[in-house]
């Protein structure tokens, strides 16, 4: 049996031990620009800066707070340093470790006035959990919509068959850059 001092040690440190996660809890990030982030991400904040997203972060009010207006203020996670055994560096969001349906949403807090987007919801890529990260890339994208390649590519990247079918002696003229795949379809739903 232990005696009661022991038991007032163990008690005492329980304590502590909550009240230092109660203060690690209390601490909330701050934002601290985009240039801390390129500090280690530079390649990233390089590419990134070419995007649309990037070119819009300089003028867009959405986008002002640069890479913390997707990830959240990133002042716990430099701290951290690059250790990642400090709970600092696990507090940016991270949407492409969200689920499909999360990263619907996360995108859609911002692109949700788009009247192209307006039946995202009701459409056959939503419905069969496609992401918006599927085919946009938010830091390599290329053009207006960042998409991750260009459009036929990037549809054609899911779309096996159609990428067959345009073998074919009769196709659609989308190897010859006559149309797109949005020409006659809306990706959003619909």
């Amino acid at each position: 049996m232990r005696n009661p001092e022991s038991r007032i040690l163990i008690l005492a440190a329980a304590c502590l031990l909550t009240t230092a996660g109660w203060v690690r809890a209390a601490e909330t990030a701050t934002e601290v620009g985009a240039a801390a982030c390129a500090g280690c991400h530079a390649e990233t904040a390089e590419k990134f800066a070419k995007t649309f997203h990037g070119r819009k972060s300089l003028s867009a009010e959405k986008l002002k707070a640069g890479c913390e207006s997707c990830h959240g203020p990133g002042s716990l996670h430099v701290a951290a340093a690059g250790d990642k055994n400090n709970p600092g560096w696990a507090t940016m969001k991270m949407p492409k470790s969200m689920t499909a349906s999360e990263q619907n949403e996360f995108c859609l807090s911002c692109h949700k006035d788009a009247k192209h987007l307006m039946f995202w919801k009701t459409g056959a890529h939503a419905s069969n959990d496609v992401s918006c990260l599927k085919c946009h890339s938010v830091h390599e994208g290329e053009g207006r919509q960042s998409l991750v390649k260009g459009e036929t590519e990037t549809c054609l990247k899911c779309h096996a068959k159609q990428r067959t079918d345009m073998r074919l002696a009769s196709h659609h003229p989308l190897p010859e850059g006559k149309m797109q795949c949005s020409s006659c379809h809306n990706p959003h739903g619909g």
